[in-house]
């Protein structure tokens, strides 16, 4: 199985581990003829939690790339983020049908 956004692709360690091997897409050959998204680089064993929490860090970087912020702004979309995240988790109960 295989967890992958616009973003990420998560993987699990083994059949039956909790641990996940997380990677982040990049660009590879940059402005050259064969220019492509890749993901590469990946940072293994990491628990699903801190998997979630250095996706949130990569967006908010990849957002103010060239930029200072402030704590408090990195803070607040920190928080932003972490609860789209959580939305897209929690399961939807279905409307009870009215005939």
């Amino acid at each position: 199985m295989t967890i992958e956004d616009y973003d990420f692709k998560l993987e699990p360690v083994s059949d039956d581990s909790a641990l996940w091997d997380l990677s982040f897409k990049k660009i590879v050959n940059k402005g050259k003829v064969n220019e492509r998204e890749d993901f590469s680089s990946p940072l293994y064993g990491l628990p699903l939690n801190g998997a979630i929490r250095r996706i949130i860090n990569h967006r908010i970087i990849a957002k103010h790339k060239e930029e200072a912020i402030s704590m408090k702004t990195y803070f607040k979309e920190y928080h932003i983020l972490w609860d789209e995240i959580l939305a897209l988790c929690k399961e939807k109960k279905p409307s009870p049908d009215k005939n």
